[in-house]
């Protein structure tokens, strides 16, 4: 994934889903990434991916 600024990669930091991770059922939404491009005006900020693997701004509720 790329950051949408700065279109350096982005650092790919946990993951979303409904459920429990550590036991049977836990559905995976999808992934938590950072900017780590310190000249990027996104730096340090979140993105997150859907189910269908398209990114966005911001942290998943």
């Amino acid at each position: 994934m790329e950051c949408p600024y700065c279109e350096k990669e982005l650092h790919c930091h946990d993951y979303y889903g409904l459920g429990n991770p550590m036991r049977e059922g836990f559905e995976k939404l999808g992934d938590i990434y950072k900017c780590d491009n310190e000249e990027c005006a996104m730096y340090q900020e979140n993105f997150y991916t859907d189910k269908q693997d398209e990114l966005h701004e911001g942290y998943p509720c």
